[in-house]
């Protein structure tokens, strides 16, 4: 994007199939299932560290997931094509409560 292009327009609409958004549906939940396995493996194989999470948080990480409660916001950013659904860029680093 250039410096005077607009990142967000609320004139702007899209009109997907039923097909294509039971596919976004299908890759939604596929891409969230895979990030909860990963949380899963990196609790178990104690990577926390790697993941460059602080010390200081991973008692807090690892009781929010011995209480099935992870906490956080996600937005996918997905294209749809001829090849199927795409994954751009997944943000899930917000905490709620």
């Amino acid at each position: 994007l250039g410096p005077d292009a607009t990142y967000w327009s609320e004139e702007t609409a899209y009109v997907f199939t039923r097909e294509e958004a039971d596919a976004i549906l299908a890759a939604t939940e596929a891409i969230h299932q895979m990030s909860l396995e990963a949380v899963d493996y990196a609790l178990r194989k104690n990577l926390l560290s790697e993941l460059q999470i602080a010390e200081r948080l991973h008692r807090l990480v690892q009781r929010s997931w011995a209480l099935d409660n992870p906490g956080f916001l996600g937005r996918l950013d997905l294209g749809i094509g001829p090849e199927g659904v795409k994954l751009f860029e997944y943000n899930a680093d917000t905490p709620y409560t």
